[in-house]
């Protein structure tokens, strides 16, 4: 068996990687890399604003929402944590808020797995990752905020794309915590826990 810190990434892998964690998937990201990112970051913020304005939401609310989850760093909390560090009083209008971001294919909902009772537990925390690298780095700065670290971006982008494995295949993914260690990503396929 081999122990991962001694495996080694092709260079040309990994710089592929890294640009891609910057440009994320996004085509007009892509194609706009070696050129100004503004003004992709401003046609997708007005992509974000739109989407809010059509849904009759406050973008005020949103930013903070996004800035929430964003300071986690691929944390789980919980929507009242979030709630709590808004302005927003209703822990209701946050959840609205984050279905919203779903559907807008922003957000990556994870659901922690509950090994005793081989479910998922649709009540505890969760953890709430952009489903694109790039979407990190659009929020920081659209809300004026800090980027999540590299190290919960790279999570996001991994969950992201075992997401779309798991869609493909009909399985479902999540996480598991115990409160002593924590498994960022888990897959049930079947009865089979991965």
């Amino acid at each position: 068996m081999t122990e991962i810190s001694t495996l080694t990434i092709d260079p040309t892998i990994n710089k592929l990687f890294n640009l891609y964690l910057e440009t994320g998937g996004f085509l007009l990201s892509i194609n706009n890399y070696k050129q100004n990112l503004l003004t992709t970051f401003e046609t997708y913020a007005r992509w974000i604003e739109g989407d809010l304005s059509y849904f009759k939401k406050d973008s005020r609310f949103a930013k903070q929402i996004l800035s929430a989850i964003s300071s986690k760093n691929a944390s789980q909390s919980s929507i009242n944590s979030i709630t709590k560090v808004t302005e927003i009083s209703s822990p209701v209008t946050v959840k609205e808020y984050l279905s919203l971001f779903e559907d807008m294919q922003m957000l990556l909902v994870l659901h922690k797995y509950d090994t005793a009772r081989k479910q998922w537990n649709y009540k505890k925390e969760k953890k709430y990752h952009f489903i694109d690298p790039l979407l990190y780095r659009l929020v920081a700065k659209w809300t004026e905020t800090k980027e999540a670290t590299r190290e919960a971006i790279i999570e996001a982008t991994v969950a992201s794309h075992v997401y779309r494995w798991t869609q493909a295949y009909g399985s479902q993914i999540g996480f598991y915590n115990n409160g002593k260690f924590e498994v960022d990503i888990v897959v049930k396929s079947g009865n089979e826990l991965i």
